[in-house]
């Protein structure tokens, strides 16, 4: 839980970061925080671009984030309950997440960069300091 309380504290909002990683004292409430990464999630405007039109599939969103320093490895929390709270390659994880249309948040580099993907179409977002 540490790695996704900095992960919360880097790139969502100040005002809602307390509440966010309050949500991480128990199972039952990391849920609610998992469940707002549909289309509730906050994140810090100073962090999040969104992604280009063009580059709104697995191979561009991967090309951005590794031209950013992005690892092999990466972190996951996601309403896919197949790969939440996983540590996966980050190809991989792209591939389970991008166009399902549900929220996620990959990790590349703890409170540095991040790829975020709301239940929205087209929220996708990178998180970068």
């Amino acid at each position: 839980m540490e790695n996704e309380e900095r992960i919360i504290r880097g790139f969502a909002p100040k005002d809602k970061r307390n509440r966010y990683v309050s949500f991480l004292s128990s199972a039952k409430r990391r849920r609610r925080l998992i469940d707002l990464l549909n289309h509730e999630f906050a994140l810090d405007p100073r962090y999040s671009f969104k992604v280009p039109k063009e580059s709104q599939n697995v191979a561009g969103i991967h090309a951005i984030l590794t031209s950013k320093g992005a690892p092999k490895e990466c972190y996951v929390m996601s309403n896919i309950s197949d790969i939440d709270g996983k540590t996966m390659n980050l190809l991989e994880a792209l591939e389970h997440v991008v166009g399902v249309e549900t929220g996620s948040l990959i990790s590349c580099i703890v409170e540095k960069l991040a790829y975020y993907e709301s239940e929205d179409w087209g929220e996708r977002y990178v998180l970068s300091k």
